[in-house]
């Protein structure tokens, strides 16, 4: 939606509550993001859960409402100091390579996996 993307590109910070396609697709255009959710393990596979923690950790996935405010709060008029920190993008870069996939050749890649499940 190109009124969706416009709103991103002209937000300081994506905040949502909803593990689902604006949070990937934030993080995957590297918008700086924040995602408030109650108790994620509960709806998480294994193999997230620890990426989860590690985002977590880089102050981008909150289960607490009220740190997140204080959180956005303290880096709303310099969010680069916190998106663009070594360690914040070392998870956004982690979190994008396994999870966002941004190749211009997506339809090639797509149309290569879909082909060896069917030949299974």
């Amino acid at each position: 939606n190109i009124n969706f993307h416009k709103s991103l590109f002209d937000s300081r910070i994506h905040i949502t509550n909803h593990f689902g396609t604006p949070f990937l697709e934030s993080l995957s255009m590297n918008l700086p993001t924040i995602l408030i959710l109650g108790d994620y393990k509960e709806c998480l596979r294994d193999n997230v859960i620890e990426i989860f923690k590690k985002m977590k950790l880089a102050r981008i996935i909150f289960d607490d409402p009220k740190l997140a405010s204080k959180h956005i709060n303290k880096y709303y008029y310099s969010v680069d100091s916190w998106w663009m920190d070594k360690s914040t993008q070392i998870v956004v870069n982690k979190f994008r390579t396994k999870f966002c996939l941004g190749s211009k050749k997506w339809k090639e890649i797509w149309l290569k996996e879909l082909t060896k499940e069917i030949v299974k």
